[in-house]
């Protein structure tokens, strides 16, 4: 699955030589973000919040719902029924898409820079919170998000993926950075590594 600004496009990887685009899921706003979960695609279309997309029928994807946003959907990441959207200026938004048809929002929590990108583990998530650095947020009661530690870059964070103990940073400028997030309240850099260019995604 790939992601263009006209929507979702899913490609046959079948012969990598050679991939073949199946049929793409059009969606109204500017795709920016998609996770796939049993042929359901979730998309972070930009100013019109969260698409649910079927993509059971390459002829025929279609939009199931969806759960506009007060910002800007960057970034989403899907666990156990429920959308955490990184949503710009407006912090972290958590929908319940338990029925795709009529996704509904759960409760947010404002963080104090640009949401661009989210990533989940266990029962935490991390925002990508731009100038404001990499935010941890305890997600244990879905309604009420609280944010429970955080840790400056001096960079621009643009995206996170976690493992284990370890927070992944793109940092823009700054480059790839690691924190130790085992302890959320005192997340502290364990290493980085500088890149030519900009770091703006990651993948872990």
């Amino acid at each position: 699955v790939t992601i263009g600004r006209s929507g979702v496009s899913v490609v046959d990887l079948t012969n990598p030589s050679a991939p073949t685009e199946l049929g793409i899921f059009n969606t109204v706003g500017e795709a920016q973000s998609v996770q796939v979960i049993d042929r359901i695609a979730y998309v972070a279309d930009n100013h019109l919040g969260l698409r649910v997309g079927d993509l059971s029928n390459p002829l025929n994807y279609y939009e199931l719902g969806g759960c506009d946003t007060p910002g800007l959907a960057m970034d989403v990441c899907v666990k156990d029924n429920i959308a955490y959207v990184a949503d710009d200026e407006e912090g972290l938004r958590v929908i319940d898409v338990s029925d795709p048809r009529r996704p509904r929002e759960l409760g947010f929590c404002d963080t104090p820079g640009w949401a661009w990108g989210v990533c989940i583990a266990g029962q935490m998530a991390y925002v990508a919170d731009w100038d404001q650095g990499l935010r941890i947020i305890d997600i244990s009661n879905p309604a009420s998000p609280q944010e429970v530690g955080f840790y400056s870059t001096p960079g621009y964070v643009s995206d996170v993926e976690v493992s284990g103990n370890m927070a992944y940073i793109a940092d823009w400028d700054q480059g790839l950075r690691v924190i130790d997030v085992s302890n959320p309240a005192s997340a502290h850099e364990t290493g980085f590594y500088d890149i030519p260019g900009q770091a703006n995604h990651l993948c872990v």
